[in-house]
């Protein structure tokens, strides 16, 4: 069994103009990415240079209150890397 990691990256509020290098580099290389952005196009882009990528937005959506929505999408990020 590999041990596993979690980086955490910000996508920034423009449109790709603000990701740095590095976050490009985490998104391109990481084995997994679970990711929560309310931009389209930004979506779009995660999704073509991820190798696998799974947003949260359902999770974020899940719940009436925010503590909820953020509670599950904690307990389901710790399920992904204890499993990956």
């Amino acid at each position: 069994m590999k041990n596993a990691s979690l980086t955490i990256v910000g996508s920034g509020i423009k449109l790709l103009s603000h990701l740095t290098r590095e976050t490009r580099a985490h998104i391109e290389q990481s084995d997994k990415v679970l990711y929560l952005v309310n931009e389209p196009l930004m979506q779009e882009w995660i999704q073509k240079n991820a190798k696998d990528a799974e947003s949260l937005d359902d999770l974020y959506q899940k719940f009436p209150k925010r503590i909820d929505c953020y509670r599950a999408i904690t307990d389901y990020i710790l399920e992904v890397l204890q499993t990956n």
